[in-house]
């Protein structure tokens, strides 16, 4: 491990994923998102992305929030992570 210089900041790197629906009945929406990621938000599997600067000791994190809503009178299919092997939604 390398040692941690007086007064640097460490870069770090968050992922994070929020629903996919793959159903029209189901609308997953994104309502807050604190910091703004570098990347993510129109990613079709819902990866999200932030690098953070981070000074040793101290904490950092993020605000993430979203709806999941479906059509009324309507079953609910499951809710999972896409295959990430799956290329045919690339």
């Amino acid at each position: 491990m390398a040692a941690v210089v007086p007064g640097a900041v460490l870069l770090r790197v968050l992922l994070d994923q929020v629903p996919v629906s793959l159903d029209d009945r189901v609308h997953v929406e994104l309502w807050k998102v604190a910091p703004e990621p570098v990347s993510g938000i129109q990613d079709p599997r819902g990866e999200l992305r932030w690098s953070l600067a981070v000074a040793p000791g101290a904490e950092a994190g993020v605000d993430l929030a979203y709806t999941v809503r479906q059509v009324l009178d309507q079953r609910m299919p499951p809710l999972s992570a896409p295959d990430p092997a799956d290329t045919t939604r690339s």
